[in-house]
């Protein structure tokens, strides 16, 4: 694995974003669904992506998504599973923390693109 370069992040805060991530792709992705775990080079950064095709995520709420916690942003899994909406926003504050670009792409009924930028060490 030498051509896997070396991510420069809290290593713990790291595993929880990318746990968060792919947590919620399952939860929102319906039985039988996929889940996929990318990754590629830009540069001197980083890319991971969390790639799903579950019910995705409407423009309005695409803007709030990293803000706001609560009854308003938390919406049920497609198994009825329940959330605060506060992990979004926690992998939102590690992510500044760690120097990292966190974006998604969503469209409704076609899934879900999380991506985090990071810094090569």
């Amino acid at each position: 694995m030498d051509d896997v370069p070396s991510i420069l992040a809290d290593t713990n805060q790291l595993r929880i974003i990318i746990h968060n991530l792919i947590s919620n792709a399952i939860k929102f992705s319906q039985a039988g669904g996929k889940v996929k775990v990318s990754g590629g080079i830009k540069g001197e950064r980083v890319i991971i992506n969390i790639i799903d095709n579950g019910v995705g995520i409407s423009d309005e709420k695409q803007k709030q998504l990293f803000y706001h916690f609560g009854s308003k942003m938390s919406t049920p899994g497609t198994q009825k599973e329940s959330g605060t909406g506060i992990g979004l926003m926690l992998v939102k504050d590690f992510a500044d923390l760690n120097n990292a670009e966190l974006q998604v792409e969503s469209e409704i009924g076609k899934g879900s693109i999380f991506s985090i930028t990071l810094d090569k060490a």
